[in-house]
């Protein structure tokens, strides 16, 4: 079971899933993640439906159903580009889904009505955010396309030559 601990006055979480490794000279060549690494993450996110109140040390609420339930539904989102992200309660009340992929990271905060993200790529950092009621595909396909944009796949051509 993930644990979730206080580090400086911010929940930080820690999980059994380690960072993605890179092997040098390797392309993607699918959007599938392994299924140990989909069902690892699913059982974290799952699990933050167990969190008590002062889950943090700090009074932190238990998260509600509805951000719970959008985090899910940005997750799955995710999960069909391929992405598999880290979830993470925030003291907030939200909970954040964080991608670290080579050069490139991300991270989504989805609260009860509202989101925001950002993806940081070598070529600079772009911001969204709106209602989730719209959905958060504009930022989890942005993350996709710099991902495949930074390792030479995208879905439907070859990789490029380096």
């Amino acid at each position: 079971m993930p644990k979730y601990e206080v580090r400086g006055g911010a929940a930080a979480y820690t999980s059994a899933r380690t960072s993605t490794h890179v092997i040098p000279g390797a392309r993607v060549q699918t959007r599938e993640a392994p299924r140990w690494e989909l069902d690892r993450a699913r059982a974290a996110l799952r699990e933050l439906a167990e969190l008590q109140a002062d889950w943090d040390g700090y009074g932190a609420e238990p998260l509600a159903q509805r951000v719970r339930l959008n985090a899910w539904h940005a997750f799955e989102q995710g999960a069909k580009l391929g992405l598999i992200a880290d979830p993470t309660p925030r003291a907030n009340g939200t909970v954040s889904l964080e991608w670290e992929i080579e050069s490139i990271a991300a991270h989504l905060q989805v609260g009860d009505s509202s989101y925001s993200m950002y993806v940081s790529t070598p070529k600079g950092t772009h911001y969204f955010s709106g209602k989730m009621s719209e959905g958060v595909a504009s930022g989890l396909l942005a993350l996709r396309a710099a991902v495949d944009d930074h390792v030479g796949t995208a879905p439907d051509r070859e990789p490029r030559s380096r």
